[in-house]
């Protein structure tokens, strides 16, 4: 089960990252064309 426990760590970096850099990187990678 170490996977699930990677996932949950990666997702907490993610928001942490995406907390103390703003939103703005988040809305670049999600406006990005497909």
């Amino acid at each position: 089960m170490k996977l699930v426990l990677v996932a949950v760590v990666t997702a907490v970096a993610v928001i942490v990252y995406r907390s103390r850099h703003g939103v703005e990187v988040w809305h670049t990678i999600e406006d990005r064309p497909a």
